[in-house]
């Protein structure tokens, strides 16, 4: 007989007597498939990198303090927010930046 062997990572098979794997067609933007062998159309998947789930957990969104790259393939930080580490903190009071991206926040002048 044959071998079974799972589908391969963003493919399922909900029947063992199909032939073969169908292409899953549920992730959302910025995200991957997570998983071999899946069961059933909507196979598992993650954000990338940057990204987190949103409320529902059916789309991936940027962080608070942060807003989508002109290309959509990233986030960076709204004006108003400093990159510190991987996450956009507020400017510090007296302190401002009025673009968007990881620059430093700058000084209020008087």
């Amino acid at each position: 007989g044959q071998a079974c062997v799972p589908c391969e990572i963003g493919e399922f098979k909900s029947d063992l007597t199909e032939d073969r794997c169908t292409a899953c067609n549920n992730k959302p933007n910025n995200s991957e498939y997570t998983e071999v062998g899946a069961k059933v159309a909507s196979c598992p998947w993650s954000c990338n990198a940057g990204f987190i789930k949103d409320d529902r957990d059916n789309e991936c969104e940027c962080p608070a303090g942060s807003v989508m790259s002109d290309n959509g393939l990233s986030c960076i930080c709204r004006p108003g927010f400093t990159l510190d580490g991987s996450s956009c903190n507020p400017c510090m009071p007296g302190t401002f930046k009025s673009s968007k991206g990881s620059a430093q926040c700058s000084q209020c002048s008087n």
